[in-house]
């Protein structure tokens, strides 16, 4: 969705355009799908946080626990690879 030079130059930079921002935000609202499951509640994203955004205390909290949290390191082909965490409470 993005060229791999403007995310690149954004990493370096520590700082999310509009337009990325957008783009991260659809990717993570399109992978809710994979906790939506018959019978269970439905999964929505309702906020992101990026660099330099303050976090509010109760997810930091769910961030610090070891349990019900799933580091994953992403490859994306063209892009390269990150970390990736997925929390549930």
């Amino acid at each position: 969705m993005l060229p791999r030079g403007g995310v690149d130059d954004a990493i370096n930079d520590r700082t999310m355009s509009p337009l990325l921002r957008d783009c991260c935000f659809e990717v993570l609202n399109v992978m809710t799908a994979v906790f939506t499951v018959p019978n269970g509640p439905h999964v929505r994203l309702y906020e992101m946080y990026g660099p330099g955004g303050n976090v509010p205390a109760d997810v930091a909290a769910l961030a610090a626990r070891a349990s019900r949290r799933m580091d994953v390191q992403l490859r994306i082909a063209g892009y390269g690879s990150g970390p990736l965490s997925i929390i549930v409470r």
